[in-house]
C-alpha cells in the first residue's frame, strides 16, 4: 500500500469513527428540534385535515395503527424516529442537511425525502426541492406556515 492509499484509507476511516461517535448526539439534537419545534411535542392533536389522524410527537395513528398514540412516550417517539428513519438515512456529515432530510423524512415519508435527495445538492438545494414538493400539494394553503417554517433551521 502507498502512502497516498493509506492516507485514503485512514481519512475515511476518522470519517466513519467521527460519524459514529457523534451519530447518536447529532441524532438527538435535530430530533428534540424536530419533535419540539415542527411536531408539537407532547400534545396530543387529531386535525381533521392531516391523513394521519390522531399523532404525538409527530407520530400518527395511520403510520404506527398497533401503536398506543395517547400514552406514547418521548424515549418511544425518538426510539421510532432514530429507527425508522434516522438509521435508514445515507450518511450525511452536514448537520443542516441532515436535519433537512430527516425532517422531510418525518414530515412527507422516508421515500419522499430520499427521492429529493441528492448527495452533490447543498442545504439551499434541497430545501427548494422541499418547497416545490410542498406547493405541489393541495394542502399546502392549508399547511404553509408550518411547512415553510421547517425549512428555517439551522442546526450550527
Amino acid at each position: 500500500m502507498n502512502t497516498k492509499t493509506t492516507f485514503i484509507v485512514v481519512g475515511i476511516f476518522s470519517i466513519i469513527l467521527l460519524l459514529y461517535i457523534f451519530k447518536k448526539p447529532m441524532f438527538k439534537k435535530i430530533i428534540g428540534i424536530i419533535i419540539n419545534r415542527n411536531e408539537g411535542g407532547a400534545k396530543v392533536v387529531n386535525d381533521p385535515n392531516d391523513k394521519g389522524g390522531l399523532t404525538k410527537f409527530g407520530i400518527s395513528q395511520r403510520a404506527y395503527p398497533n401503536l398506543d398514540i395517547k400514552n406514547l412516550t418521548l424515549e418511544q417517539a425518538e426510539e421510532i424516529y432514530y429507527n425508522d428513519y434516522f438509521m435508514k438515512l445515507p450518511k450525511i456529515v452536514n448537520p443542516n442537511m441532515l436535519y433537512q432530510v430527516l425532517d422531510m423524512s418525518i414530515n412527507a415519508g422516508l421515500k419522499t425525502a430520499l427521492a429529493l435527495y441528492k448527495p452533490s445538492m447543498t442545504v439551499d438545494e434541497y430545501k427548494a426541492a422541499r418547497l416545490k414538493f410542498y406547493s405541489s400539494l393541495s394542502q399546502f394553503p392549508i399547511y404553509k406556515n408550518s411547512w415553510l417554517r421547517r425549512l428555517d433551521v439551522k442546526i450550527v
